[in-house]
């Protein structure tokens, strides 16, 4: 199963890929901070396997964040409120109305943050790697050098 890209259009505009394969039970995997590609990440096996198999029990969507994989690219606003604006855009887009958020090292913060701004659509947390201060992952030189 590879899933099919499709786009979404946050608040401000930007366009955010995503992608989803499975059904019932939603399941947003947040992306990486401040780096994603989930085309990339469905051609790692051991991703691909994992991403196949938690499809097999619910709806697994997927997405780019801003200014990386297939997301826009020409973004000057990699706030935090503008992140959420772009989760909200691909759970729209995909029709989900209550859902399950998995985040992942500094995407944890998203999630947490995301839940506490809407509860009443936040089934569950699924958090790995998070810490209690986080950190701005766009303000180091080698990261800026990147961009």
């Amino acid at each position: 199963m590879t899933p099919d890209l499709m786009f979404a259009r946050s608040a401000d505009g930007v366009s955010i890929g995503w992608t989803n394969v499975g059904a019932g039970p939603g399941l947003v995997y947040l992306p990486g901070v401040p780096f994603s590609n989930l085309e990339a990440e469905w051609r790692i096996p051991v991703l691909r396997r994992a991403f196949e198999s938690l499809a097999l029990h619910l709806r697994f969507v997927q997405y780019d964040g801003r200014g990386t994989g297939r997301s826009q690219r020409d973004v000057s606003d990699l706030s935090l409120a503008a992140m959420l604006r772009d989760l909200d855009a691909v759970v729209d887009a995909a029709g989900l109305d209550r859902f399950a958020l998995l985040g992942f090292y500094n995407s944890v913060t998203h999630a947490i943050s995301y839940a506490a701004r809407h509860p009443e659509r936040v089934t569950h947390l699924v958090l790995f790697g998070g810490s209690a201060r986080g950190w701005d992952p766009m303000s180091g030189n080698a990261t800026q050098a990147l961009l």
